[in-house]
């Protein structure tokens, strides 16, 4: 076992003292006591080397046979190099270094104590003797390497016991096994994970909440001395405590229980992190997979595969496309903050963190595929939890707009489902513009809209599938010469966005409905057909679907 430079001063209690400390301050672990008339081991040969496994102090009994120990290596350098670390003047009184000026090399024109400290070498005095300081010192590295043994032992038991069926349960045994007491956990609203012993739990937990901290150190509960700590695993806080009627146990035992506790539950939040990692990639690549398409042979294959990632094996699913339209990166982390409060934490899942199911899901982000606008493409099953994320798409404001399929079990239809999904998108991003008063995609900042794809009109289905230059040219073409009359275009979208009644859009223009009447007249001519027509009707619902989600959207809006 080995000491530290200051740990070497605190074994010669109050006779000791540094007198230079090393410049670098350093930590080196002194494993060895040589004295002045000792042979130094063999130096290194690069002074740049790092100080050798076994460290050593240097006792001397005075100034002089310091430095006639230097000069006999050769330099405070060699001195290094031989793995010394620190050396101490016995004999001397504790005086400062101001007090402590030695002859100057004559290389470097410095002090032999500055020397020293540039070397990473650090000066003590001890006021007794060398016998006296060696014995000191070789106690107090005995000592340390009894507590080092002591500390590996918990190190070992905590290990272990993390391993266990029920680590949780099995930790908090050990803990109280090691402090001769009681042990317990606490989430970080004080409620009690589990606890072993007899220690007073309420009367602690108490305590805990009214501490401004976590931890205030070692603290008293009737006859019991209690030692807390707060450590944090990702989201999560929880609160250790150790209760023994043994305080001087607690205290050597308390600290390297939660040094090794806070090593295992960051090693558990690392594997869960790691975990979360890899399911996001495997989820993205097996959606990507299903996309393009997978035989109906292969599908039981690929329902196993799902199944590791939480699904129900040939359960209903939902395939949904959530698209950004202001510009905004949408990210896995916005789809968790919409997701949380689909899955409001219980408390069953707070004190079982594995009891607590999140919604499986496959998932991957748009951009990904090349998609123009940043969004997600999901598979989710069917139920509650979906549509209670469908609500939380529907409520990001000028942000999203959706496409959802109907339910399915056929992972082999997928390729399908998606291009009916981005059918019922493409309706969303239009009716999102619409209720905006724009064709100019880059000017939406309508609410979210969501679409279903099994809640689709066959003119909405036709209209989403109109996706060519070709179509929507066929489209614009129908009955342009209204486009350019303003009160006949108007006329007749108040007239079909009030179900073909006169009087209803007659007060909706605040005209007469015998002027109304006459303005549908030159539309017929306009259109060549009547407006009693229904292929007429459905013409101009295609050409002017747009406007007329818009009119409709502005209407509602003042009604309300």
């Amino acid at each position: 076992m080995s000491l530290t430079v200051p740990e070497a001063v605190d074994a010669f209690g109050d006779e000791g003292a540094i007198l230079v400390q090393s410049r670098m301050r350093s930590p080196a672990a002194i494993t060895q006591v040589l004295s002045a008339g000792d042979p130094l081991p063999k130096a290194r040969a690069s002074s740049g080397d790092p100080a050798p496994a076994g460290s050593r102090i240097l006792l001397t009994a005075s100034e002089a046979e310091l430095a006639a120990a230097v000069e006999s290596a050769g330099s405070a350098e060699a001195l290094r190099s031989a793995g010394i670390r620190a050396v101490v003047i016995c004999g001397s009184l504790l005086a400062g270094p101001e007090a402590a000026a030695a002859e100057a090399s004559e290389e470097t024109g410095a002090s032999l104590f500055t020397q020293l400290s540039q070397r990473d070498i650090s000066v003590l005095v001890f006021t007794g003797g060398i016998d006296a300081a060696a014995a000191r010192l070789y106690r107090a590295i005995a000592d340390a390497a009894a507590a080092e043994t002591e500390r590996l032992a918990i190190m070992r038991q905590l290990l272990a016991a993390a391993d266990a069926d029920d680590p949780l349960a099995s930790l908090v045994r050990v803990m109280a096994r090691l402090c001769d007491g009681s042990a317990m956990v606490f989430d970080d609203s004080h409620a009690l994970l589990h606890a072993s012993g007899a220690g007073p739990v309420k009367l602690i937990a108490a305590h805990l909440a009214e501490s401004a901290q976590a931890a205030d150190g070692p603290f008293a509960v009737g006859r019991w001395s209690v030692a807390a700590d707060r450590i944090r695993v990702r989201t999560h806080t929880y609160h250790l405590v150790l209760a023994s009627h043994d305080s001087a146990r607690l205290r050597t035992t308390s600290a390297t229980v939660f040094e090794t506790l806070r090593s295992i539950l960051g090693s558990f939040g690392a594997v869960e992190g790691f975990a979360r990692t890899q399911q996001v990639v495997s989820s993205a690549a097996l959606l990507r997979e299903l996309e393009l398409g997978i035989s109906v042979g292969a599908e039981q294959r690929s329902w196993q595969r799902m199944a590791e990632l939480g699904f129900t094996p040939y359960s209903e699913l939902h395939f949904i496309i959530c698209a950004s339209t202001s510009g905004a990166v949408f990210t896995r982390s916005d789809l968790d903050a919409i997701l949380a409060p689909v899955h409001p934490p219980s408390t069953t899942s707070e004190r079982d963190p594995s009891a607590a199911r999140a919604l499986p899901m496959l998932a991957i982000e748009s951009a990904r595929l090349g998609d123009q606008d940043p969004g997600m493409r999901l598979l989710i099953p069917a139920g509650d939890a979906a549509e209670g994320l469908v609500i939380g798409l529907g409520q990001v404001p000028g942000r999203l707009v959706t496409g959802v399929s109907e339910p399915f079990s056929q992972l082999s239809a997928l390729p399908e489902i998606a291009r009916a999904t981005e059918a019922a998108l493409r309706l969303a991003r239009r009716s999102a513009m619409s209720a905006n008063g724009t064709a100019d995609p880059e000017a939406t900042t309508a609410s979210a809209t969501v679409v279903r794809v099994d809640e689709l009109s066959p003119l909405e289905w036709l209209l989403a599938g109109a996706t060519s230059l070709r179509d929507r040219s066929v489209l614009a073409g129908y009955a342009t010469e209204l486009r350019t009359r303003p009160e006949l275009f108007e006329t007749m979208l108040s007239y079909l966005a009030a179900d073909l009644t006169i009087n209803r859009a007659a007060a909706d223009l605040a005209i007469h409905p015998n002027t109304l009447r006459y303005r549908l007249t030159r539309i017929e001519e306009l259109v060549g057909g009547a407006l009693s027509d229904p292929l007429v009707i459905a013409n101009l619902c295609l050409a002017f679907h747009s406007e007329l989600l818009g009119r409709a959207s502005r209407t509602r809006a003042a009604a309300e």
